[in-house]
């Protein structure tokens, strides 16, 4: 399948399907599994312990890169506020700090 949430779909409506869709599709119409005694959560993802986690690569040129399109990078990959944006969708910040500042 194409997409993570026609996964999740399909899984939920077969009782004996299996499939891997990402942690933002989990609710109470899948069950999670374990594997290798670490079950799947927001948690043991940003600590790099679940073993099918998963990181978005965002690829830039090295030669003349677009500064905006850099700036949103570095901005993604460092700032609570952008933290808080991927955690709010779904997705696990594991770069980001998304507490207060010290």
């Amino acid at each position: 399948m194409t997409a993570d949430g026609l996964v999740k779909n399909a899984v939920a409506g077969d009782p004996d399907g299996i499939g891997y869709f990402g942690l933002a599709w989990q609710d109470r119409s899948v069950k999670s599994v374990a594997l290798n005694g670490i079950r799947c959560s927001a948690k043991q993802v940003k600590k790099l312990r679940y073993p099918l986690s998963r990181f978005i690569f965002l690829v830039l040129p090295t030669a003349s890169p677009n500064r905006q399109v850099q700036r949103f990078a570095d901005w993604v990959r460092t700032s609570p506020i952008a933290g808080k944006i991927i955690a709010k969708s779904g997705g696990v910040p594991t770069f980001n700090r998304t507490g207060k500042k010290k």
